[in-house]
């Protein structure tokens, strides 16, 4: 039953960010994309260390690195997203000194 609340509160947050303008098919996209990556280094190294505990320094390197582009990825995201909230203020200030030349007119 928590677990379907989480899941609830989830998708209530995703729908306000898209009404917003903060979500789009391109976010969500580039999230996707960015979480198959992950798997797609930490899986095959998981396996091989399962199967074969030789390789634990393979498996450790293949976190690690997930753990470094987890983090890049998170800092670009923080930047990107700071960008398109300045953009979206600036083009908020440029139609609203707009809208008053208009209408003083």
């Amino acid at each position: 039953m928590v677990r379907l609340l989480i899941e609830l509160w989830r998708i209530f947050v995703l729908r306000e960010s898209a009404k917003k303008g903060e979500l789009s098919w391109r976010v969500g996209a580039m999230a996707f994309l960015f979480v198959v990556l992950l798997y797609a280094i930490a899986l095959p190294a998981t396996i091989l260390w399962v199967n074969h505990p030789g390789y634990k320094p393979v498996f450790i390197a293949a976190m690690v690195l997930d753990g470094v582009l987890f983090v890049a990825f998170m800092a670009w995201a923080i930047k990107w997203r700071a960008r398109q909230k300045a953009a979206r203020a600036a083009q908020r200030s440029t139609t609203a000194s707009t809208k008053g030349l208009t209408e003083g007119n």
